[in-house]
């Protein structure tokens, strides 16, 4: 009984020192689809000064879309946010001269490894970002 005791202990201790993200989810690759997002639409500021900005995302290659891991997973109407998934300020979209029709390069990130979001659209050319 005392072995069993002594077994249980150390798991329970090893368990304590591993990393939740090495259990849970563990790391995530993505397999990255280049092209740009075009700007559909910006909402009106609410109380708190963040607006809604939504864009289309359409890939540099015209056949990429075939190839999709996620081809349920839209590439219109998508939702531009920011740090950990707000919505940006209206400051904070006029600063990145951020406007209706225009462009910005884009990345369609599909999951390859892992348990996180199946796919995000990044944008290296702002600040950290990411969209729903």
């Amino acid at each position: 009984m005392k072995k069993i005791l002594s077994f249980l202990l150390i798991c329970c201790s090893l368990s304590f020192f591993c990393s939740c993200e090495d259990i849970v989810g563990g790391p995530c690759e993505y397999v990255d689809i280049e092209g740009v997002a075009t700007i559909t639409s910006i909402s009106d500021p609410d109380a708190g000064g963040t607006v809604e900005v939504l864009f289309d995302f359409t890939p540099n290659d015209p056949e990429a879309s075939n190839d999709y891991l996620f081809p349920d997973w839209s590439d219109t109407g998508r939702n531009l946010t920011v740090g950990s998934g707000q919505n940006p300020t209206a400051e904070w979209v006029e600063e990145h001269e951020i406007i209706v029709e225009s462009t910005l390069t884009c990345i369609r990130k599909e999951i390859i490894t892992g348990t996180c979001t199946p796919v995000i659209f990044s944008f290296p050319d702002l600040e950290p970002t990411e969209a729903e």
